[in-house]
This record gives structure tokens, C-alpha cells and sequence, in this order.
């Protein structure tokens, strides 16, 4: 019986790897690009203009309930909450299941796609893109 090597069990190769990567960036560019489109450009288009109108209406229907349940589903999205039950699944299917990659590799592409958003979003403005207070 031979020894199976850490690289063999990995779940994509270098190809898979290089098209992924390809995909994220050209999502994070499309995406970016939208955004500077409402920022820049079509500023003062109705798109803009209804996005502000809707939020507007919505502050004299603010209740104390509501502001709690806002509060609470916006809790549920931080951070803080997402590794920590990105994690605990990681053990239960660890302990389910007896392998560890697949759980490393989830947490690894849960925390990067959730950490690389907030930094892009809380980084200086370097390419003069956003004019909204941070």
C-alpha cells in the first residue's frame, strides 16, 4: 500500500485553481465597475435617485421593534459570526465525515470571501471611486 501524498488529495488542481482565480477577478471587476457606474457617472440618474428616495421613506417607519429585528439580521451577517459557525460546521463535518480538507479549504474561501469585501470597503478610496462617508 502506497502513501497517499497531500497534493493528491487535494480537491482542484493548478488548472481548476487558475480558472477560479480568473472567475473571482473578473466577478470582483464586474462588480466594481457597476459601482463606480452609480458612483461616477450615473450619479444623478434616477437609478441613484430611487435608491436614496427608498431609503429615505423607510426612516419615518422605524419602529423599536423593527430597528431591533434590523439590528439582530445584521448581527447575523458579521464577521465575528461567520467564522465562528464557519468553523463549527468545519468540526461537525470533520467529526461526521473524518476528513479535514474539504472543511479547511470551505473555511479558507468563507473568510476570504467575506474579509476581502470588508477590507475593500473600510480601505482609503484608491482609485477616487466612492465619494459616501465610510
Amino acid at each position: 500500500m502506497s502513501k497517499q501524498r497531500l497534493r493528491d488529495t487535494w480537491l482542484i488542481h493548478k488548472h481548476e485553481a487558475a480558472v477560479l482565480g480568473l472567475l473571482y477577478v473578473t466577478m470582483t471587476a464586474v462588480w466594481f465597475s457597476f459601482g463606480w457606474l452609480l458612483t461616477r457617472p450615473l450619479k444623478n440618474s434616477a437609478i441613484v435617485h430611487n435608491d436614496q428616495s427608498m431609503s429615505e421613506w423607510f426612516v419615518p417607519h422605524r419602529t423599536p421593534r423593527l430597528n431591533s429585528l434590523s439590528f439582530i439580521g445584521s448581527m447575523m451577517s458579521d464577521t465575528f459570526v461567520k467564522i465562528i459557525v464557519t468553523a463549527i460546521i468545519a468540526i461537525v463535518m470533520l467529526i461526521i465525515w473524518k476528513r479535514w480538507l474539504e472543511q479547511t479549504e470551505e473555511f479558507i474561501i468563507n473568510i476570504t470571501n467575506d474579509q476581502l469585501p470588508a477590507w475593500l470597503e473600510h480601505t482609503p478610496d484608491l482609485f477616487g471611486c466612492t465619494d459616501r462617508i465610510r
